[in-house]
């Protein structure tokens, strides 16, 4: 019974231990998707405004074209 006790006693002991690294990895891992939401908005923007600049563009280089004509 002792052996018992003594051996889930040193298993509480590994658990405790990986708890506290586990929290650590756990937290610089949520601060990583911050910033990764972050550099992923930032982005979205920037394609919206190629994307728009793109289309805008075309259109009105063909009004000023048609304007010369």
């Amino acid at each position: 019974m002792a052996v018992l006790v003594a051996a889930q006693g040193e298993q509480l002991d590994d658990i405790e231990g990986n708890v506290g690294p586990a929290r650590s990895f756990v937290d610089r891992g949520r601060e990583q998707l911050q910033v990764a939401r972050k550099h992923q908005k930032s982005t979205r923007k920037w394609t919206c405004i190629v994307i728009l600049f793109a289309i805008v563009l075309p259109i009105v280089l063909k009004n000023v074209n048609s304007n010369k004509n």
